[in-house]
């Protein structure tokens, strides 16, 4: 999704700076956002870093000289029910999609609040966020709680101009999603029994809602939270 989503960004004409954890996979993504003809740069490393997410904001003003937009889509989903769960797992998946997502936001806002246009912050939740799920206790919480950030940042951001949305999706389509439906016979036919669309979204579906949440001509939104997830949310105990 966030490479996606850097793609729409670059191909609806912004410049663009990435993050990812290697070098590799940063130059993998720039190559793309390049081939559609965007400027772009990246910084890799851990993002719940301090010095890798005010590196990417700082980087971002002194190449472009203002920061528009942030989506924050970096994420981990380790598996774990109330059973299973390690002091590890719940450490690293709160570390990265609660501490990552709230350390890049502070370090990009300080520029926004000064810009007279202000700028736009997405969030990227989940439906585990908004529903029960089994075997997902430690992502089901960092989600909860990027719902409940995102309102929170909203209010602090009070008589600013910079807003701040949350995109919550339900399964994407992915090579790691690949990867557990592989690795558990049945998951799939679970997860698309809850979809009224009868399958799973795709990556460029997200960055375009990530896109909608972002774009200045939705100056009126803000600490929304909008599920991007096939009709999974409503249709909870539909039968089909």
């Amino acid at each position: 999704m966030g490479k996606a989503t850097a793609i729409q960004y670059a191909r609806n004409g912004a410049k663009v700076g990435i993050n990812d954890l290697t070098a590799e996979i940063c130059a993998d993504t720039l190559e793309a956002i390049r081939a559609v003809g965007g400027q772009c740069f990246g910084v890799y490393g851990d993002i719940s870093d301090p010095a890798v997410s005010e590196a990417l904001t700082d980087q971002a003003m002194e190449r472009y000289g203002r920061i528009d937009a942030l989506a924050n889509v970096a994420g981990v989903v380790i598996p774990g029910s109330i059973i299973s769960t390690t002091q590890a797992d719940i450490d690293k998946t709160l570390r990265i999609n609660v501490k990552g997502s709230i350390l890049t936001t502070q370090a990009a806002v300080r520029y926004m609040k000064e810009q007279e246009e202000g700028g736009a912050v997405v969030m990227v939740g989940s439906s585990a966020g908004l529903l029960g799920v089994s075997d997902r206790v430690a992502y089901s919480a960092s989600k909860g709680a990027i719902i409940a950030v995102t309102r929170a940042i909203a209010v602090d951001l009070l008589h600013t101009k910079v807003r701040v949305n949350c995109i919550c999706p339900g399964p994407v389509n992915s090579p790691s999603m690949e990867a557990r439906f592989q690795a558990t016979p049945g998951l799939r036919e679970k997860f698309l029994a809850g979809a009224l669309n009868d399958r799973l979204g795709e990556a460029e579906e997200l960055a375009q809602a990530i896109l909608f949440a972002s774009c200045g001509e939705m100056g009126y939104l803000n600490g929304a939270i909008i599920s991007v997830d096939g009709g999974l949310t409503c249709s909870q105990g539909i039968k089909k």
